[in-house]
């Protein structure tokens, strides 16, 4: 059913998980009415299905830090190991953010490690230790780093 009008009444704060759903007690007016089985329940009342649309929200806007799963870490040369990246919001929990809207670069000289741009795929070169960066492409001034070591 779609509810061509819904008016709220109150005042509220939706709060949104990481995957994008609230659950958040709304009271409103609605123009139309129809009863549900929700959750295996039966005689619940649904007044609407409420779908919220952000104009010009990012997934970013809300991210306080970055942060890379297990830290610094060694790989063998010619070796590869991918960057596993949490993207930290002032509320919620931490989720995967959308490698494509992220920069991963080496810092240094040399080239101890490569690093995918946007993959974060990163491959032992040479022997020694490179700091390895991630930042938010829209939002440069949060990153996050790891020490990669190459042993001899």
């Amino acid at each position: 059913m779609i509810v061509p009008k819904a008016t709220l009444s109150g005042s509220f704060s939706i709060g949104m998980t990481a995957d994008g759903v609230a659950n958040t007690p709304l009271t409103a007016r609605a123009l139309a009415y129809a009863s549900a089985t929700v959750g295996g329940c039966s005689g619940t009342s649904v007044y609407a299905y409420i779908n919220e649309i952000v104009d010009t929200a990012n997934w970013y806007d809300d991210v306080i830090a970055l942060s890379i799963v297990g830290g610094d870490f060694s790989l063998a040369a010619l070796a590869t190991e991918t960057l596993e990246v949490r993207a930290i919001p002032t509320t919620g929990a931490a989720f995967r953010p959308p490698y494509a809207d992220l920069t991963f670069s080496q810092d240094g000289a040399g080239a101890i490690v490569t690093v995918g741009a946007q993959t974060g795929v990163v491959t032992g070169v040479a022997a020694g230790t490179q700091l390895v960066k991630v930042t938010i492409t829209s939002k440069t001034a949060i990153d996050a780093g790891v020490e990669v070591t190459v042993p001899a």
